[in-house]
């Protein structure tokens, strides 16, 4: 039985080995994160619009009857599914990772009214799929909002400025009339670290280089690394290899997983250098924790 049979289109257990569920649709922008091995859904519908949003290197298959019709997303990209199609849901790659989003109609209403769109302008919203490009500025939101609702299980209030942008810069693609937006006054005044130790922590599992850390955190590569130094006396992909061995740890000690399987999760392609990296940090063999 599901953990959240209140909710439209939760109401059964995923197929496949459920890593973490967070699925929220108490507000006016509902959201549901899942990350699984070998995942499936089979044929569901919501009761809101939703916009599917594939984490890092996640590939999944979404198809719909009535149209019938198969859909791939990866994370360049964002899906616009019409409330009550009923579709199935796939992944493709090792691990399914997947951020959605459940806004209700008044919420898409008030981001329509402040880019002067009719709300007849928005019907085919309710009416065929779309997969749609992102902006960097959509990531840059994704991100964030990922970090404060999943990561940081930040209050309300914190959350309400991302969902409204979300929802925004959504139809500010379809309608052509997304523009370069300014950095908010909140994410300029945090420190570098801060903002970088956001990003990393979001996307603890992919494979993240000094570029992509430097651009989301709103600054340069070489002030990246001078902020890592200065306060806490490493390198960003140092941290990085200390995070995955810590959530690798936890994993071991939980013993719901083989040796090879948790090197994955946690972001391993190798499982000798998972290994090696294990036993020098912990001095002890992966094995030895199961």
């Amino acid at each position: 039985m599901s953990k959240f049979p209140m909710w439209k289109g939760f109401e059964f257990e995923v197929q496949g080995s459920l890593l973490e569920q967070v699925v929220d649709l108490s507000s006016s922008m509902g959201m549901a994160y899942e990350r699984c091995i070998d995942f499936y859904k089979d044929f569901h519908t919501h009761d809101r619009l939703m916009f599917v949003f594939p984490r890092g290197s996640c590939l999944m298959d979404i198809r719909t009857k009535n149209p019938s019709a198969e859909y791939q997303l990866d994370s360049k990209s964002f899906f616009i599914l019409p409330k009550h199609l009923s579709h199935d849901d796939e992944g493709k790659s090792a691990i399914y990772d997947t951020l959605a989003l459940y806004p209700t109609w008044g919420l898409i209403l008030e981001g329509a009214k402040n880019i002067k769109v009719k709300e007849t302008e928005l019907s085919f919203l309710n009416k065929k799929c779309q997969n749609v490009p992102k902006t960097p500025w959509m990531n840059h939101l994704i991100q964030h909002y990922f970090f404060e609702k999943v990561i940081a299980k930040s209050e309300r209030v914190h959350l309400e400025f991302f969902e409204k942008q979300i929802v925004l810069e959504a139809l500010k693609i379809l309608f052509k009339k997304a523009t370069p937006e300014p950095l908010p006054q909140d994410l300029k005044e945090q420190p570098i670290l801060q903002r970088a130790l956001k990003f990393i922590e979001t996307n603890l599992f992919e494979e993240v280089g000094l570029d992509q850390i430097a651009q989301n955190s709103f600054t340069s590569v070489s002030s990246l690394l001078r902020e890592f130094k200065k306060s806490i006396k490493k390198t960003p992909f140092a941290y990085i290899r200390e995070r995955r061995l810590e959530e690798a740890l936890h994993l071991l000690k939980k013993s719901t997983y083989p040796v090879g399987e948790v090197a994955v999760l946690v972001g391993y392609k190798n499982f000798g250098a998972f290994s090696e990296a294990f036993k020098r940090r912990y001095h002890k063999n992966p094995s030895e924790f199961l």
